[in-house]
């Protein structure tokens, strides 16, 4: 095998393997793993809605802990607090 033969067949396989990695990312289908032998049809969606509304989910749940944490915060630095915790002492 010559140089330029070696050189155009992994050119090809790059080129493959990027062209797969663009129809997986556009379409949302599983071709790279489909060639990797993890799926048996390249055809089927992956499942990147099911991961997105879970990633939406936690950064809600992140949210409203946040502002949990704001109102805690507030309440705890109020002077009146401050006051009341000083006389259950006594």
């Amino acid at each position: 095998m010559t140089t330029f033969t070696i050189t155009l067949i992994l050119l090809l396989i790059a080129a493959t393997y990027a062209t797969a990695h663009y129809i997986d990312t556009k379409f949302s289908m599983q071709v790279i793993n489909w060639m990797n032998g993890e799926s048996h049809s390249p055809f089927k969606p992956s499942n990147v809605d099911q991961k997105m509304s879970t990633n939406s989910r936690s950064k809600e749940d992140i949210h409203a802990l946040k502002e949990r944490i704001q109102v805690l915060e507030k309440i705890v630095t109020e002077p009146a607090y401050e006051l009341n915790k000083k006389l259950n002492q006594l």
